[in-house]
């Protein structure tokens, strides 16, 4: 989970295209798309906020529909064309699914491509996303951006219909549409079987407590299987926590080893910009009001100044 939750310009968003038509014949592209694609590439540069931008597409020929729809913006806009020739920086990147690997940039815009053709038909073919090692690559994609993710598709997860399917690409696109769909609500992918989320009687008191003092506390922060235990929200900057609270709870025992627990688990965090402090029930349980000045102490830590 990240420190910052819902805020514009961060996480995932889906851009549905519903007039975009995959072209099945020769071309094997999706214009439509192509062409919104390009629009956003020029709105983001001309917002001129610094973040570096990059373009995955689905298939080489997604890809150069997207660079042709591109060329033909950039003969009208001077300036548009100068940052997209830059070599300063983090420069604009355009990549296909296949030829991706290691780049990063603080925005990605991620173009599915495939869609329904003209005749109102959808055919379950996502180019290399269908074959053996599908799902790594679309993995990899979708783990180039370092700020905020936009995929854009003319198909909903709803039109993707997996009986008969055995991609495991497939199916992970599937589910990531309808997380992106969803707003990034977890609630929207299919939960693990025995796989505990509730809060503990110990994590109520503690938020009941915290929520008695004034602070806002969310419970179970985040979108993977692990989670923020209970975070504290930022009073003047709403979807910011000023402080995660990790307990000694389903979540903290989650971890396979001492050093997941303790070390590997808490760095990762503090590299996503949380601050963190634990509370263990057993000190909770003895001294619930001295655990509550330790709270304060880190709160007043890490509230910025002036």
């Amino acid at each position: 989970p990240s420190s910052i939750f819902g805020r514009e310009g961060f996480g995932l968003h889906h851009v549905h295209v519903p007039s975009g038509v995959f072209d099945r014949g020769k071309s094997r592209t999706n214009r439509v798309e192509a062409e919104v694609v390009a629009k956003m590439v020029r709105d983001h540069y001309a917002r001129k906020d610094g973040k570096s931008l990059g373009v995955i597409a689905f298939s080489e020929a997604q890809m150069e529909a997207i660079d042709q729809a591109l060329d033909e913006m950039r003969q009208d806009d001077r300036e548009l064309d100068a940052v997209l020739s830059s070599e300063e920086g983090e420069p604009f990147l355009l990549y296909n699914l296949e030829n991706v690997q290691g780049h990063e940039r603080d925005r990605i815009i991620l173009s599915v491509g495939y869609g329904k053709d003209e005749n109102g038909k959808f055919a379950l073919n996502f180019g290399p996303l269908n074959r053996d090692g599908g799902e790594r690559r679309l993995n990899v994609a979708i783990t180039r951006a370092k700020s905020s993710l936009d995929i854009v598709s003319s198909i909903r997860s709803e039109d993707i219909d997996l009986s008969g399917s055995r991609s495991k690409g497939a199916l992970l696109l599937k589910q990531y549409l309808a997380f992106a769909e969803s707003g990034g609500d977890r609630r929207a992918l299919p939960t693990s079987p025995g796989k505990r989320e509730d809060a503990t009687p110990f994590e109520e008191h503690l938020r009941m407590a915290l929520e008695a003092r004034g602070h806002k506390v969310r419970m179970n922060v985040g979108t993977s299987d692990y989670r923020i235990d209970l975070a504290i929200e930022d009073p003047s900057e709403e979807g910011r926590f000023l402080l995660g609270i990790e307990c000694d709870g389903a979540h903290y025992a989650s971890g396979l080893t001492v050093r997941d627990r303790d070390r590997t688990r808490q760095a990762q965090l503090k590299r996503l910009g949380w601050k963190l402090h634990r509370v263990w029930s057993v000190e909770w349980f003895r001294n619930p009001e001295g655990e509550l000045d330790r709270i304060e102490e880190a709160l007043s830590s890490v509230r910025p100044t002036g």
